[in-house]
């Protein structure tokens, strides 16, 4: 994991927005292989192992290792330029180093498993998803691409570009509702 990504990772937690704190045990260069991510609100931990940052309780299932054509994803996703946080999940997850490689100066942030992204809203230039995801427009920032199976149904904020047997590719419109504030976050507010 790219020590960039940490600024915009948030605890997944049901509490105000909160960022995270890392500890590295083993980096390289600016990669950390392996720490932990923590909560100052709940004290939550996240373990970092072998550079991927788990934000789920259980283990979570080895994603599924398919050969990925790069080219083609990185067209999907709209990677014409550098830079811009990606999130990859499921499928996507093997072709992650390529895609950072490729996409010069990229932060890839790979997610395994769990409901909630533990991104900050708008952080996300592109993301490519296997199963549908409540609000994932929220997480990506105008214009981001969102790529995903056709089972997987289109959000309603995100407009279809393409489709083929296969994928489709949608972009995030400029309206998108705002997710409600939890209760700690309502208060301070007023």
């Amino acid at each position: 994991m790219h020590l960039d990504v940490v600024q915009v990772l948030r605890c997944p937690r049901d509490h105000e927005e909160s960022g995270l704190v890392l500890v590295a045990d083993e980096t390289e260069g600016r990669h950390v292989i392996t720490g932990i991510l923590g909560c100052p609100l709940c004290e939550a931990e996240y373990p970092i192992r072998d550079g991927l940052a788990y934000f789920v309780e259980a283990q979570p299932p080895a994603p599924v290792r398919q050969e990925i054509d790069v080219m083609r994803l990185a067209a999907m996703l709209g990677l014409t330029e550098p830079g811009g946080v990606i999130l990859l999940e499921g499928q996507w997850v093997s072709a992650a180093e390529a895609i950072e490689e490729f996409a010069e100066g990229a932060l890839v942030l790979v997610v395994c498993a769990g409901d909630r992204l533990p991104i900050a809203p708008r952080a996300l230039r592109a993301a490519a998803i296997d199963t549908p995801r409540e609000h994932i427009a929220i997480w990506l920032r105008p214009k981001g691409r969102l790529v995903a199976p056709i089972a997987v149904p289109t959000p309603p904020e995100i407009v279809e570009l393409a489709r083929d047997a296969a994928y489709w590719v949608g972009e995030r419109t400029e309206v998108v509702p705002v997710l409600p504030l939890t209760r700690a976050s309502r208060w301070r507010s007023q």
